[in-house]
C-alpha cells in the first residue's frame, strides 16, 4: 500500500510538471499559427498588388475606397485571384476579417480601431500611412490581452519602448490594440497601403 502510495505520489508530480509545458504549447501554437496565416496573407497580397498595380482592385475592376469605407473578406477577393487557398483563420479571438479601409489623412492620430498606422514607432504617434487610398489590415476581436501582447512580440518584435502593461494600449507597429476591456481587445495587423 505503502508502495502504491509512492508510485501515485511520483505520478502527481510528474503530471503538475507537464501539464503546465502542454497549456504552454498550445498557447504557443495559436500565436505561431496566426503568425503563419498573417504571412500567408501577406504574400497574396503583394502577389495581388503586383498583378493589379494597386490594393483597391478585385479580379482586375477598380473598388470605390474613400476615409469611412471599409470593405470586410477581401482574403475571398485574394481565393478568386487565385492567390491564396485558404480564408485567414485564426483561435485567437473570437472573430476575423481582412479589411480593405480607405487610407486616413496625415497627421491623424492612431488609435486601436482607426485605420492610422505608426509603423515606426519613432517621433510623433500620427499617421504614417497616408499615402494612397487603402489599407490592407487584418482585425481580430476579442483577443485575450496576454495573446495580443505574445502576438505583437512575435511579429514586431519585442521592444523597449512597446507598453509591458497589460492595462493599455498598444498602437506601434504593425501591430496594434486599444486598451483592453474586460482583459479583451481587438487587434489589428497591417498588411500594406497603397
Amino acid at each position: 500500500m505503502i508502495e502504491m502510495i509512492g508510485v501515485l505520489s511520483v505520478i502527481a508530480i510528474l503530471a503538475s510538471m507537464i501539464v503546465p509545458k502542454v497549456f504552454e504549447s498550445m498557447a504557443t501554437a495559436k500565436i505561431n499559427a496566426t503568425a503563419a496565416n498573417f504571412n500567408a496573407i501577406k504574400t497574396a497580397l503583394l502577389d495581388h498588388f503586383s498583378r493589379y498595380g494597386g490594393f483597391a482592385v478585385s479580379n482586375g475592376v477598380a473598388l470605390s475606397v474613400s476615409s469611412g469605407t471599409v470593405i470586410f473578406g477581401f482574403d475571398s477577393v485574394l481565393m478568386s485571384e487565385g492567390l491564396l487557398e485558404k480564408k485567414f483563420e485564426t483561435r485567437l479571438g473570437s472573430g476575423y476579417s481582412i479589411l480593405m479601409r480607405g487610407v486616413q489623412t496625415g497627421g491623424t492620430a492612431v488609435t486601436g480601431n482607426n485605420s492610422a498606422y505608426w509603423l515606426s514607432g519613432t517621433g510623433s504617434s500620427s499617421n504614417e500611412v497616408s499615402v494612397g487610398t487603402a489599407v490592407v489590415e487584418c482585425a481580430i476581436t476579442n483577443v485575450a490581452i496576454q495573446d495580443a501582447v505574445t502576438l505583437n512580440d512575435r511579429i514586431d518584435g519585442p521592444d523597449d519602448s512597446s507598453p509591458t502593461d497589460v492595462t493599455v494600449a498598444d498602437l506601434m507597429g504593425r501591430v496594434k490594440y486599444a486598451i483592453p476591456t474586460n482583459g479583451v481587445t481587438s487587434v489589428f495587423l497591417y498588411l500594406g497601403h497603397r
